[in-house]
């Protein structure tokens, strides 16, 4: 990689729409190719502490939406923070995320949100 900070990239086409939970598997960017409505991302699994996590959404329509601490999620470790305690919502497609997991919080730490 000559030095470059390169990840494994994972092309999701099984994220459709409604509440989701995204399974990253091993990858560090993950690129949502199957969006076919809005999505609503109550959380992540796969959470080991200080794993980074790069979320794209190519969809120039639908979007998705962040919830903050989703009690949707029934596995308290798959959950999401917000900075703002609120749930971030996108606007006419096309997003871009970026998580970190806080082994000490139990939480996957919104970042980054791009819309």
């Amino acid at each position: 990689s000559a030095g470059h900070l390169v990840t494994k990239r994972y092309d999701d086409t099984t994220f459709a729409s409604g509440n989701s939970t995204l399974n990253p598997y091993n990858a560090g960017f993950v690129k949502l190719n199957g969006i076919t409505g809005d999505v609503y991302l109550v959380g992540i699994s796969g959470g080991t502490d200080g794993r980074i996590l790069r979320v794209y959404n190519p969809h120039e329509t639908f979007n998705v939406d962040v919830y903050h601490e989703s009690s949707l999620e029934t596995t308290a470790a798959r959950r999401i923070r917000t900075n703002t305690e609120n749930n971030k919502s996108g606007s006419g497609g096309t997003q871009m995320m970026t998580f970190i997991y806080d082994a000490g919080a139990s939480r996957w730490i919104l970042m980054s949100f791009e819309s």
